[in-house]
């Protein structure tokens, strides 16, 4: 039985429902889903929703009545039937009213005017069979399945559900059921039918709030800009609000009122900074500006940044950890990444690491061990100095060093725009700061749900900026379907209770106002090999009968390695056709990126596979307790923004159940 009922972490669950999810867990079919409402809906609905078979739905509500609270009712007046009214009231009139408004709206989505077979069930967990046969006697009504406690329990549960199940519910009626419940589809893995997908228009106005933020600034007398301080601009919003449709066009506009500016466009990632490049070069086919990534800018400019290690690293930490008194209390993920923190935040020396707030990094470590973390840091930056190597964080912070001392000097910009900008660390920014004139224009686009701001550092740490009264932040979202934001909402939801900032998570009512699609669809599969075949195998069959073109679809991967496998298989049977996202050229091709690289990144049609590679540390053996709440929370995070890159379609694969129950929110 595939049960889609949340972990609500902490929160409390309505009286009396806890005992019947756990009876309803223990329902052996696999044959039938469950889904409990959450309350993210702007209806109140029946407490749960079953799918027998794909065809046949039941809703479910659950009265807190007692066999006493009957029997003082019943007692002297059994045979008076004036009391109807009185039983109706307190004998689930109210479970009824919620079961009867969502067959109403069940109704209308279909059209029907008729009766549908949508069963109507109300479970009494408290009340006794002969108690609950009493109330019955006096109010009897066909449409409702009144169940007592004895037969609340998963064998005559699902006895029930096998017989009332003659009549399918109609398609488009449990279509909408699991819409209202935010429910996603579950299929086995086959070749979907042709759908007709919403492609939004790219690059335009999307509303007056965001033209006014895009040309805000850019026509100012010298006194105005004196007045106004406009050097510095932030833009934040949830996923697809339009932040880097502002961007493209404001530096459109900078660059073809100034031919004359430098303009610099930085981005954290090549497969992001192509794409961007691409639909500017789609904009305007005179501006100028600079595109490139953090490391690549930097490479160009350095003199002695060294030999960049990768994968070394993981080994030098384990060499040195090994000879650690840390050895067996922290991981070597964990000091990797707290290597990585020491050397964003230009942590100087060992004084100032025990002195500086550890923000946003979720384990705590006591003065002794952050002596001892420190004394493996100066070692593992030595024996990198004796090789003549560093690591990437290592690589910028040379970089800033550099410019300090004046060994070396940059031609400054007049304007510099950072879209995801979330990804920029404290090191990256002091870089930036130095390759801007002093009266230049810094213009950021951001998703604070994402990156490293989600380590609870605020831009004013960060960036080292005052951007006080100058950061917007765009609420609406126009990217996704309702379908693709309640789910990935959820999802977000359900694994993360509550932040230590705020995240830019839409609104029922901004959701209501987005167009309507497909249900997210989930595919498991036997073998991690077996999603690429299926996908290559969908995505080259939806280009050939023209239902797509290839630049509509994005293939995302938790696996670096599997990126290019999945290139090659699609190309091997239809050369040219697809490209990895961080290869120029898109233009006219399916698009193939990590999901770690793939912010920025949208389009119609989105394939999400290996989720399991990236869920499975978290109950990884290795994988320390104290370690485990920033894994899910940084995890959670990752895979919500790989989800809202879809605009209309969106796939997710998987080889294990469990993955199903985290992706639902089970």
């Amino acid at each position: 039985m595939a049960i889609l009922i949340p972990d609500l972490k902490g929160q409390k669950l309505p009286k009396g429902i806890a005992p019947i999810c756990s009876r309803l867990k223990a329902i052996k079919s696999d044959d039938l889903v469950c889904r409990l409402a959450l309350g993210i809906s702007s209806h109140q609905l029946p407490e749960f929703f079953l799918l027998y078979k794909e065809r046949h739905a039941f809703l479910v509500s659950v009265s807190t009545v007692q066999s006493s609270d009957i029997e003082d009712q019943l007692e002297g007046n059994l045979f008076e039937r004036a009391n109807t009214e009185l039983f109706q009231d307190q004998f689930g009139l109210n479970q009824r009213n919620i079961l009867d408004n969502c067959y109403e709206q069940i109704l209308e989505i279909s059209g029907s005017q008729t009766d549908i077979p949508v069963s109507r069930w109300i479970l009494f967990p408290n009340a006794s069979k002969h108690a609950l046969d009493k109330v019955i006697q006096v109010v009897s009504d066909e449409r409702y399945t009144l169940i007592s406690k004895e037969e609340c329990n998963a064998e005559s549960l699902l006895k029930r559900i096998e017989n009332e199940s003659v009549r399918p519910t109609p398609t488009d009626a449990v279509n909408r059921i699991r819409e209202l419940y935010h429910s996603a589809e579950l299929k086995p893995p086959q070749v979907a039918e042709p759908q007709k997908i919403y492609n939004p228009p790219k690059d335009i106005f999307l509303d007056l709030n965001q033209e006014w933020l895009v040309k805000i600034d850019l026509d100012l007398s010298e006194e105005g800009r004196a007045v106004l301080d406009t050097s510095h601009r932030l833009i934040t919003g949830s996923a697809g609000s339009g932040k880097s449709v502002i961007l493209l066009h404001r530096a459109r506009l900078l660059a073809e009122m100034n031919s004359k500016h430098r303009i610099l466009a930085v981005t954290h990632n090549r497969p992001l900074n192509e794409y961007l490049a691409s639909r500017f070069g789609n904009l305007s086919k005179t501006a100028t500006i600079e595109w490139t990534t953090f490391y690549s800018w930097v490479a160009r400019n350095s003199k002695t940044a060294g030999d960049v290690i990768a994968y070394e690293q993981k080994r030098l930490v384990n060499q040195l950890l090994s000879q650690s008194s840390l050895k067996g209390k922290l991981t070597d993920k964990f000091i990797q990444e707290e290597f990585d923190w020491i050397t964003n935040n230009d942590i100087k020396d060992r004084n100032e690491y025990l002195d500086t707030a550890r923000t946003g990094r979720k384990r705590p470590l006591q003065p002794s061990m952050r002596d001892e973390v420190y004394k493996l840091y100066s070692s593992y930056r030595s024996l990198l100095d004796q090789q003549g190597k560093t690591d990437w964080p290592g690589f910028a912070l040379k970089f800033l060093n550099e410019l300090r001392s004046g060994a070396v000097r940059l031609q400054p910009y007049d304007a510099i725009f950072i879209d995801e900008a979330q990804f920029f660390v404290p090191v990256w920014f002091n870089c930036i700061r130095y390759a801007l004139k002093e009266e230049g224009q810094l213009f950021m686009a951001a998703d604070p749900t994402q990156g490293f701001l989600g380590s609870g550092q605020s831009w004013q740490q960060v960036s080292g900026l005052n951007i006080r009264g100058k950061s917007h932040t765009l609420s609406r979202p126009y990217r996704n379907t309702q379908e693709i934001i309640s789910f990935a909402a959820r999802f977000y939801k359900s694994r993360i209770a509550e932040e230590d900032e705020t995240v830019n998570l839409p609104s029922q009512d901004q959701i209501k106002q987005l167009g309507k699609g497909p249900i997210p669809q989930l595919f498991q599969f036997s073998a991690p090999q077996d999603q690429i075949s299926w996908v290559v195998g969908q995505v080259i069959n939806k280009v050939q009968k023209k239902e797509s073109t290839p630049d509509q679809i994005l293939i995302l991967h938790s696996d670096n390695a599997q990126v290019d496998m999945c290139v090659n298989m699609i190309n091997k049977q239809k050369p040219g056709l697809a490209i990895n996202a961080k290869q120029k050229g898109h233009s006219g091709k399916i698009r193939v990126c990590t999901i770690n690289a793939t912010t920025g990144l949208e389009a119609p049609i989105v394939f999400l596979l290996g989720l399991d590679k990236i869920l499975e540390e978290e109950d990884a053996l290795q994988t320390a307790p104290e370690d485990r709440p920033e894994l899910v929370h940084r995890n959670t995070r990752k895979i919500y923004m790989a989800m809202t890159r879809a605009m209309s379609y969106l796939a997710m694969c998987f080889q294990h159940k469990q993955v199903r129950q985290v992706l639902t929110g089970s």
